[in-house]
């Protein structure tokens, strides 16, 4: 897979992502092998690793970028019917990507609490109260979540997502969340083009 430019992570330095977390081995090779995020994720995609590349975007990304990726391939996955509770908090998490206040977050948060977070959405509904500052309830002094939650809440909604529905086919999702993933890392949506 031959990818544009990955803008939202040209400047990520390799060492500074290696700090954010714990890679994994394949991803340490990568982040050794290339001095930003960018050339890491194109030697990853050139060895067809999509779950390590998956691994590496989701903490590599911003937040906001990230958690969208992860609503995409989410809601992309759900079954039909969609459950009700799974859709509301897709559709929350994308509105407080949109307008990222901490009054959505909380919402958000509140939904996963009321749905449950045992669905690839209330992970991502659960990873968007993680992209905040505080974990502290409102007015009380804050409590910075530790930086690396948001990633791995990303990757576990899209590990989860892809053994959702035809587990036996959870390398293709996988691939096709890289795709949608590079997209993001690149400046668009994820989302396709209407013609």
């Amino acid at each position: 897979m031959t990818a544009a430019t990955l803008a939202k992570i040209a400047t990520l330095r390799s060492g500074d992502i290696a700090r954010r977390y714990q890679p994994s081995e394949r991803v340490i090779k990568a982040l050794q092998a290339a001095p930003t995020a960018d050339g890491a994720v194109r030697a990853l995609l050139d060895g067809d690793s999509p779950e390590a590349t998956i691994e590496l975007l989701a903490h590599a990304l911003p937040k906001r970028e990230a958690l969208w990726w992860a609503a995409t391939c989410v809601r992309e996955r759900l079954p039909d019917p969609a459950p009700k509770g799974e859709v509301q908090m897709l559709d929350a998490a994308e509105e407080w990507v949109r307008k990222p206040t901490d009054e959505a977050r909380r919402a958000t948060y509140a939904l996963a609490t009321a749905n449950g977070m045992d669905s690839p959405a209330g992970v991502v509904a659960a990873g968007v109260f993680f992209a905040g500052d505080s974990l502290a309830p409102a007015g009380q002094q804050a409590v910075p979540p530790p930086g690396h939650l948001v990633g791995v809440m990303v990757s576990n909604a899209l590990r989860l997502s892809a053994v959702r529905r035809e587990p036996e086919q959870a390398r293709q999702w996988l691939a096709r969340f890289v795709e949608i993933g590079v997209d993001i890392a690149s400046g668009g949506s994820g989302r396709k083009r209407e013609a």
